[in-house]
């Protein structure tokens, strides 16, 4: 996977923030403003237009904010993922 580490600077209007990718989920994202991470669907949601994802806050970040976000386009970590009891790896159960 691999992750697009994206920099912007509030203005105190701008609310919609592209990050030049599809982002197939939420879960996808970290969003920190001045170092502060940011809940997601609380302080921001996703928007998707032709196959490009904005960062959409549910408020304006301040004049002179520093907004930094990570996104991971396409997969995300599931619980398949996890190795259990019942893990198959190489013909033999783990």
């Amino acid at each position: 996977t691999q992750a697009t580490n994206l920099n912007f600077t509030g203005d105190g209007t701008t609310t919609s923030f592209s990050t030049g990718v599809e982002v197939s989920s939420i879960d996808n994202t970290q969003v920190y403003i001045n170092g502060l991470i940011q809940a997601p669907t609380y302080s921001y949601t996703l928007s998707t237009t032709n196959n490009v994802t904005s960062i959409v806050f549910d408020a304006a970040p301040e004049a002179n904010d520093y907004i930094f976000v990570r996104v991971s386009s396409t997969s995300s970590l599931t619980a398949g993922g996890v190795l259990n009891e019942q893990s198959n790896i190489d013909g033999g159960t783990y």
